[in-house]
């Protein structure tokens, strides 16, 4: 069974609220309603092409188990007056082993590598908001070998006159 982007994403939000000192914190999504500032986001930016890194024959069941992992990119965006700060803080917070272990003890991934700080603050309206961001680089193992397909390509023996195809 393949783990869904969204547990590793909850999980990150998770680690993400024990780190930060912003107090809330939301998964952003499109068209959503924003809360009340300070506040921090966490979005799904990318991942890695859906391609198996390997895979396991099973010639007794004629399956083929995958096994993975994929590399994800997490967009952290901090809002509110002291966004630059709590996005820079929450940056090192992120390498301290209590919030690596807490990200491995929810979900079978962890943090890679971080991106530096982008102050992203810009004029709403009438009013200036800070904001700020930087990306996480998660490398998570999305296949654990219990996803499987049937091998209908398995030969025992190759002859340039029959293939016998047997299970």
């Amino acid at each position: 069974m393949t783990m869904p982007i969204s547990k590793i994403e909850n999980a990150l939000y998770q680690v993400i609220n024990q780190a930060g000192t912003n107090g809330q914190v939301i998964i952003e999504r499109p068209n959503a309603p924003r809360p009340k500032l300070p506040y921090t986001a966490v979005k799904f930016s990318s991942a890695t092409a859906e391609q198996f890194d390997w895979t396991v024959f099973d010639k007794q069941k004629n399956e083929t188990a995958w096994y993975g992992f994929r590399e994800l990119i997490f967009s952290i965006n901090c809002y509110g007056d002291n966004a630059f700060e709590e996005a820079c803080s929450l940056n090192s917070r992120l390498a301290w082993q209590k919030h690596r272990d807490l990200l491995r003890s929810i979900v079978s991934a962890s943090i890679m590598s971080k991106g530096l700080v982008r102050d992203l603050s810009l004029l709403m309206s009438d009013s200036f908001e800070k904001r700020a961001s930087f990306d996480i680089f998660i490398l998570a193992n999305l296949e654990d070998g219990s996803s499987v397909e049937l091998s209908s390509d398995y030969f025992d023996k190759v002859s340039p006159i029959d293939w016998i195809n047997s299970p």
